[in-house]
């Protein structure tokens, strides 16, 4: 049996139509990051103050609050400023948050020289697990105490002027209490190194091999024990 294959040709007139099919483009949405804040062991009541992405927002303490946070970055720091009440000063608590865990936890308080980032007693103040920040601030009436605190030696807390007037010509740490201080690094905002040192006593005039470090804003870590804080300072002449 022989099969015949017929074809059809149309006419020259008749129109075909066709239609493309565009795969829509997908938007992923950015993450959101939940923070959990438990400050059931606030008694006094108040609000505290959430810092976040250049977002401000203010929470009724006294309970456990679920924060969302949209795009959080591992660079974003997050600041919860808890009042002091009338005599206290505010005690701040900074953190980031990296894979899902907080990290770099450590406090920041006003003295009277500027602001500083201070590494303290935690379990006394507050405890974390993941993403949840339990305060244990019991009376925001009194004041808080700081039993130990360490910091960098900076003009108003900012600044290093190395320029031979013989205020804030070197940096230091400030340490009122015992730190297991482990490594002192001081870099550039591309990363690179310009200083480092294990000797938690270092005194540093700014100097590489004899010249001075130029202006700007450079990064520090100070490694104690298992945690690093880290921040920034300005060098200025």
């Amino acid at each position: 049996m022989k099969w015949v294959l017929l074809l059809f040709i149309a006419s020259a007139n008749c129109s075909f139509s066709y239609a493309v099919k565009n795969e829509s483009l997908l938007v992923v949405p950015p993450p959101v990051t939940v923070l959990r804040v438990n400050t059931e062991a606030i008694i006094d009541g108040g609000e505290y103050i959430v810092d976040v992405k250049e977002t401000t927002t203010s929470y009724a303490s006294g309970g456990i609050e679920a924060i969302e946070i949209v795009g959080l970055e591992e660079a974003d720091e997050i600041v919860i400023t808890i009042p002091g009440g009338e005599e206290g000063d505010p005690l701040k608590v900074v953190f980031n948050i990296i894979e899902g865990e907080i990290t770099n936890l450590h406090g920041r308080l006003d003295y009277e020289d500027g602001t500083h980032d201070v590494s303290f007693d935690k379990e006394q103040y507050f405890t974390y697990e993941e993403t949840t920040l339990t305060i244990h601030a019991t009376d925001q009436s009194s004041e808080v105490p700081i039993e130990s605190k360490i910091y960098l030696t900076l003009e108003n807390g900012l600044a290093f002027t190395p320029n031979g007037d013989e205020a804030y010509d070197e940096i230091s740490l400030y340490m009122d209490g015992e730190f297991e201080v482990t490594n002192i690094e001081f870099s550039k905002l591309d990363g690179t190194v310009v200083y480092t040192t294990e000797d938690k006593n270092f005194i540093w005039n700014g100097r590489i091999e004899g010249i001075l470090i130029d202006e700007g804003t450079y990064n520090y870590a100070i490694t104690i024990g298992d945690e690093i804080i880290q921040g920034q300072f300005l060098v200025q002449y």
